[in-house]
């Protein structure tokens, strides 16, 4: 279990930013910025001197692009978690794919980086117990064998995702879910409207379980599933692609494998 405080490294090209991160960051006592770098490849040897809990991570910078600092930390043996801060949404897809824990748009508004320091702290700050009771129930949801007898079919029927929230196990109602995006290698990132979530699993496992109810998710994209009712916008790409608009509060543009274009239109009732 990570003991506070939790450290953090902010990087960033512009001075006046890590400033204003870190005076942000500050008033939360349960964390402590421990360092700061003003180009990528300080911050990759910053996270092998200090190894911080924490990387906000800006994306453009001067020397090299943030979403390559954060590949190379994640092919060494010690994996901060990271948060991206920059003023650019258009690199929110690819910041899901190197497992960003968030994404945060500049001018930074106070109250949308304390969410994001919260859900921090309800990641990392997890007991071994809480931890294993979750992979404990999280499997009995997921293997029918293990459901008692005592069960009517009714029963049965219900259909819960377990998630993590705050250390302990919540079983998120499928309704909710906007769309589930892949995390690292052992779980997955779940977006409510209002918070995001992380479920033991792959997306190939909460398919198959929200295909037990009458909601309409669709695997758009190897790393994405959607729930087709929260979808806002369909929007041409380039090439025939599209990238789907969701109703969660950034708004968050999805793209949809061009192999899966055709059935995606009709799913929505275009064609």
């Amino acid at each position: 279990m990570t003991k506070l405080p939790i450290s953090v490294i902010i990087v960033d090209d512009e001075k006046p930013a890590r400033d204003e991160l870190k005076f942000i960051i500050d008033k939360d006592s349960h964390y402590k910025v421990v360092g700061e770098a003003d180009c990528g490849w300080d911050a990759i040897k910053l996270v092998e001197e200090l190894k911080p809990d924490v990387v906000f991570l800006d994306i453009e910078m001067h020397d090299i692009n943030g979403l390559e600092v954060a590949r190379k930390i994640y092919k060494a043996e010690y994996s901060p978690a990271i948060v991206f801060a920059t003023a650019y949404n258009q690199h929110a897809i690819s910041a899901f794919e190197v497992r960003a824990i968030d994404y945060i748009l500049k001018p930074f508004d106070d109250e949308r980086i304390m969410e994001t320091l919260v859900r921090i702290k309800s990641t990392i700050l997890k007991s071994e117990a809480a931890s294993e009771l979750v992979e404990k129930i999280t499997s009995m949801l997921m293997d029918p064998s293990q459901k008692t007898t005592i069960q009517t079919k009714e029963e049965q029927s219900v259909v819960k995702v377990p998630v993590e929230n705050n250390g302990r196990l919540l079983l998120l109602d499928p309704k909710d879910i906007i769309f589930a995006a892949t995390g690292n290698d052992k779980e997955i990132n779940i977006y409510t409207r209002l918070e995001i979530y992380h479920a033991k699993m792959n997306l190939n496992t909460l398919e198959k379980k929200l295909e037990k109810t009458k909601l309409k998710f669709f695997r758009v994209h190897r790393s994405f599933l959607v729930n087709l009712d929260e979808v806002k916008e369909l929007v041409s790409w380039f090439k025939g692609n599209y990238l789907l608009v969701m109703s969660d509060k950034n708004k968050t543009e999805i793209p949809v494998s061009r192999n899966l274009s055709k059935e995606l239109k009709e799913r929505l009732g275009l064609n």
